[in-house]
């Protein structure tokens, strides 16, 4: 048996042990180390020293503060500071692998990429972020134009890129001009997988929400629509997980905050409903988890959501913005266990089927072998 592909990892995020982290990403780097043809040697978080971060920081500083920090960390001097630290952790380990598996965008694998076999793994390009949700990417014509260039740069050197969604894979093609045999539509995999007497049963109209970012996420809309909800279904309760702002207490709601994976897990198994209105999205990690959950979902057809679930089998989808569509849709499972329970049955076996990092991963492997000259 050939020895296997040596995978060096570059992820944002804090990945110290991806064996054992259950993170965004930290499952396909498992599922590739997992398969015979490869071992994943390391995977580290390219990092700006302090003083060069406060500077970049200092320079693009706003008066509102969510605005500064997004310019600053999609900034070109972000970006370039971001690729120095790549090649620091590149060179150190130089002769220890043979691809470079990048997650995102916001840097390059390297000053000298080009030395390097590299591929990428995407869930949206920054032209569909700056279309669809302008304050995610508030750059101006000028910014914008220089931030492209260089993203397309390290998508044009890449050896493949793969993508969470075709949503994010077209952007690829029709924006970037990328060939359309270098980008794969792979899909990502669950992070919460329980075993079949761990998914719960399911009977209490309750109703998750999980998600930091509220008002994107269509928090306010939720709100604005669980009052009626609330009339309608006896006993209903909305659990919201990832921030604690109580200053929009409602009755029925109760505000969790941030909360360790065990705990999202019990919550999982306790709510009948997984909701998530959100106004924009790229390829929510949280629909894969409550579908392997066994929960329905109700959410929006925006970024690659329409790719998760399957509207009216184990999802009702609904239009971002919607509050009476939204309390329909939740209303509707809310009141009728026995069908939401249906549904979720459907989505918990499409996820163990399709939706798993293992399957991620098999699709990847081609490319990646013919990344390192095995194919």
């Amino acid at each position: 048996m050939p020895e296997p592909v040596r995978i060096v990892g570059l992820d944002l995020e804090p990945i110290t042990d991806f064996r054992i982290q259950h993170t965004r990403q930290a499952g396909v780097y498992r599922a590739l180390d997992a398969a015979s043809q490869f071992e994943v040697v390391s995977v580290t978080s390219p990092r700006v020293p302090l003083p060069a971060l406060r500077m970049i920081q200092l320079a693009y500083l706003r008066p509102d503060r969510n605005r500064w920090r997004q310019r600053s960390g999609l900034s070109t001097a972000g970006f370039r500071a971001r690729t120095l630290s790549a090649e620091r952790i590149l060179s150190a380990r130089e002769g220890a692998f043979e691809v470079v598996f990048q997650v995102g965008c916001t840097f390059a694998p390297g000053r000298w990429q080009h030395r390097r076999p590299y591929t990428q793994y995407l869930d949206c390009t920054l032209l569909l972020t700056h279309r669809h949700w302008p304050t995610g990417a508030s750059h101006g014509a000028k910014a914008l134009r220089r931030w492209v260039a260089m993203e397309r740069a390290v998508y044009e050197r890449a050896h493949h890129i793969f993508t969470m969604s075709e949503w994010a894979r077209t952007s690829l093609i029709d924006e970037y001009g990328i060939a359309p045999d270098r980008v794969t539509a792979t899909g990502a995999g669950t992070n919460l997988i329980p075993a079949p007497d761990a998914v719960g049963e399911h009977t209490a109209p309750i109703a998750l929400f999980v998600g930091r970012e509220f008002v994107r996420k269509g928090g306010p809309t939720l709100l604005s629509a669980w009052p009626a909800v609330a009339r309608s279904v006896p006993g209903a309760q909305l659990w919201i997980v990832g921030t604690s702002d109580q200053s929009r207490s409602l009755r029925s709601v109760t505000w969790r905050g941030r909360i360790h994976a065990d705990a999202l897990r019990d919550l999982y198994r306790q709510a009948s409903v997984f909701v998530l209105p959100t106004m924009y999205d790229m390829s929510p990690h949280v629909i894969r988890e409550a579908l392997g959950y066994g929960l329905p979902c109700v959410t929006t057809a925006v970024g690659g959501i329409p790719e998760i679930v399957r509207d009216g089998v184990d999802s009702l989808l609904v239009t971002p913005g919607d509050r009476d569509g939204l309390t329909a849709a939740l209303v509707k499972l809310l009141s009728a266990p026995g069908l939401a329970r249906d549904m979720g049955a459907a989505g918990r076996a499409r996820v163990l089927r399709d939706l798993t990092w293992e399957r991620v991963a098999e699709r990847m492997t081609p490319h990646l072998l013919s990344a390192a000259g095995r194919a």
